[in-house]
């Protein structure tokens, strides 16, 4: 399933609020499934990482390393090994308020992946994505708290 840059936007729309700083880079984005990236892309990510002694959270390899060696490893990842005619993978980062952090469990600023997977086909049998996000540092995928949604500042994709 392949969207468009007008597309990332779509869970924002009727919400009266949008992320204060945008951008996407390329004229058409791949949607993967969450079982590729919870299967394929995310275990394959781990061993890139592992490889270059870059597992774990540290001050100088923080989140917004994660989040952005994770975006990168998808392209990359997408370039390679899948099959579409779009740009890009749909998958980028978010700068935004976590309720919980993932390295020390306290609110506060936080970066991690946005995933615009694809959702199969709708009644009128047209595709379909839905949005969720992917916490680098440990793989768990979820949707944010709507708190944390409307805090997002910061999106690319």
């Amino acid at each position: 399933m392949i969207i468009l840059p007008s597309e990332l936007l779509i869970p924002w729309n009727g919400k009266g609020f949008r992320p204060r700083s945008m951008a996407a880079g390329d004229v058409s984005y791949f949607c993967p499934t969450k079982e590729m990236v919870e299967n394929d892309l995310y275990p394959n990510f781990r061993k890139w990482l592992a490889a270059l002694n870059l597992g774990k959270w540290y001050h100088k390899w923080d989140c917004d390393n994660f989040a952005m060696a994770f975006k990168t490893f998808a392209d990359g990842y997408y370039f390679n090994n899948i099959e579409s005619d779009a740009e890009s993978i749909a998958i980028g980062i978010i700068h935004y308020i976590a309720q919980a952090r993932a390295e020390s469990g306290v609110k506060g600023a936080h970066a991690i992946n946005i995933l615009y997977l694809n959702d199969g086909k709708n009644e009128l049998g047209l595709d379909k994505f839905k949005v969720m996000y992917l916490e680098p540092q440990n793989g768990n995928i979820y949707e944010l708290l709507e708190e944390e949604f409307k805090s997002i500042f910061f999106l690319y994709v």
